[in-house]
């Protein structure tokens, strides 16, 4: 069992979803990140490294104890949580109320699909049956198109990688049914094509050892925390209720898969979309989601 894995099990889900949807907003850390932090510092809220701090007038404590991030292109890297520090300068966190139903804004769906084709995923609506929301293939249909791109010539893409929606649902649906294909994709749940672009690599070989069951929790789970960080609400139970085991137990499931995949889906987001809501719930800070993006020494 890996780290991520036994956070997992020994974590409230509930709890650890927000507290990641929290960090991700105001840190920008990633999800895998996030989950680090939630089990070293549970209840942590303003966070930087040493020289960060230090711009904010704020020095390490001698007994404090670093928290053990993953670092880009490196191995670690070390933060301390605003407990760790002291100083003239009194800084006063106040939690993110999450909103719980956002709509997606018009301009979603477009931008999604733009997003889609430029990393080499093509999109296709087709009228399915009213209890599928959508269809992931891989290695079936090779498709070629072009996607244009400013001041230069369009990008000419061929890929065997597609995402079907069910041309029925309303945006919000067909939103939330390519969530859920991603989540299949970056888990690993089919094995890649001959003309599979190199930029969406996955884990190799996962559907040699899962079950259709597992399969289906880890892409719903997928879900369920993008949108928790989107602010869209998702409730799957009914949905998940058909791929409980024959005793009523979840299927197994691999939450280190799982939050690797939220990563991957949150980087292909369209900046539009990680704008408009990081909009929406940085208003109690008085602050704009473009600031936040942009200025490193926001210290939240």
């Amino acid at each position: 069992m890996n780290i991520f894995q036994k956070i997992a099990a020994d974590s409230n889900l509930d709890e650890l979803l927000e507290f990641v949807t929290f960090f991700w907003y105001i840190n920008g850390y990633s999800v895998r990140n996030s989950i680090l932090i939630f089990a070293q510092r549970p209840g942590a809220m303003m966070l930087g490294t040493e020289a960060q701090w230090k711009q904010w007038d704020r020095s390490i404590k001698p007994e404090a104890h670093p928290i053990v991030i993953l670092k880009p292109f490196g191995p670690l890297a070390f933060i301390y949580e605003y407990a760790d520090t002291i100083g003239e300068k009194e800084l006063f966190p106040e939690r993110i109320t999450f909103s719980k139903d956002i709509p997606i804004h018009p301009a979603w769906m477009p931008d999604m699909i733009a997003a889609l084709r430029e990393n080499g995923i093509y999109y296709g609506e087709k009228h399915f049956g009213s209890a599928q929301g959508g269809e992931l293939r891989i290695g079936r249909d090779i498709m070629t198109y072009t996607v244009p791109r400013k001041r230069m010539e369009p990008k000419k893409i061929t890929t065997d990688c597609v995402i079907l929606v069910n041309a029925d649902s309303d945006d919000t649906a067909k939103f939330k049914s390519i969530l859920h294909e991603l989540g299949h994709l970056f888990c690993g749940h089919l094995k890649r094509g001959a003309y599979t672009p190199e930029k969406l690599r996955f884990p190799k070989n996962r559907y040699q050892r899962l079950s259709p069951e597992s399969m289906e929790y880890e892409a719903e789970l997928t879900v369920e925390m993008v949108c928790k960080i989107l602010g869209l609400k998702h409730d799957a139970t009914h949905y998940l209720a058909g791929y409980r085991l024959h005793d009523g137990t979840r299927p197994h499931i691999n939450f280190d898969a799982v939050s690797a995949a939220a990563d991957r889906i949150l980087a292909i987001l369209p900046p539009m979309i990680q704008i408009d809501t990081l909009n929406i719930h940085l208003t109690a800070y008085g602050q704009s989601a473009q600031t936040a993006k942009e200025t490193e020494d926001v210290p939240f």
